[in-house]
């Protein structure tokens, strides 16, 4: 108490490789059926590590794994000209199981015990003209943890996507696409007990906008 709070700043990388792979089944013409996997990725980062008021900077590596994950979608046409898009994922976190961070000689070992987690969306693309088609949709993301085990360095939380969009065809060759998704991060509640005692607190402002336009060529 009336001490400044201790700062760190942490800079590394690491280039990994991994795969995608899918199937896709059309039992009717109005249907398909998709399912894809994305392999888990290990990242093996090595950087350095900066303190706040001590000058050296020592040389810092630690292990963040991106997990392998599965998805199954499905795209249904009807009559009006609707489509309907949904789709189902399972995700692989409970391979993130501690953050270590190597110092040297010393170990840091920060447990997190994170959890699968499952998401779901549903979408839909109307064609309100010739030249132009609506979309729309929403999705979930389970939270991989919970506010006994969450960390501010990684404040994780259920996520929930809702998304609008529109498609223009400029010509056979050309579309544009623009598209609006605001996704909530959730409150990210904190009441973890640490070596140094109880660490409670909560995120108000855990959310973002994204505005997107794009571009599709077909040569």
């Amino acid at each position: 108490p009336g001490l400044a709070d201790g700062q760190l700043d942490i800079k590394a990388d690491n280039y990994a490789a991994g795969f995608n792979a899918g199937v896709m089944f059309t039992p009717t013409s109005a249907t398909k059926i998709g399912v894809a996997y994305r392999s888990q990725i290990t990242h093996n980062l090595k950087g350095n590590l900066t303190f706040l008021r001590i000058n050296p900077v020592p040389d810092i590596g630690t292990k963040i794994v991106m997990p392998q994950n599965v998805i199954a979608s499905l795209s249904q046409d009807f009559s009006c000209g609707l489509t309907l898009l949904a789709e189902a994922g399972w995700a692989n976190w409970s391979s993130m199981q501690d953050t270590i961070l190597n110092l040297r000689n010393l170990a840091v070992v920060t447990p997190r015990h994170w959890r699968d987690t499952f998401r779901l969306g549903l979408g839909g693309q109307y064609p309100l003209t010739p030249s132009m088609t609506l979309q729309a949709g929403i999705s979930y993301d389970s939270s991989p943890t919970s506010a006994d085990l969450r960390l501010p360095d990684m404040p994780m939380d259920q996520q929930l996507r809702i998304g609008t969009g529109a498609i223009l065809t400029v010509t056979d060759a050309v579309k544009l696409g623009f598209s609006y998704e605001y996704m909530n991060l959730g409150n990210a509640d904190i009441k973890a007990t640490t070596t140094n005692g109880l660490l409670s607190g909560s995120y108000d402002r855990n959310y973002s906008n994204t505005l997107q336009v794009s571009v599709n060529i077909c040569a």
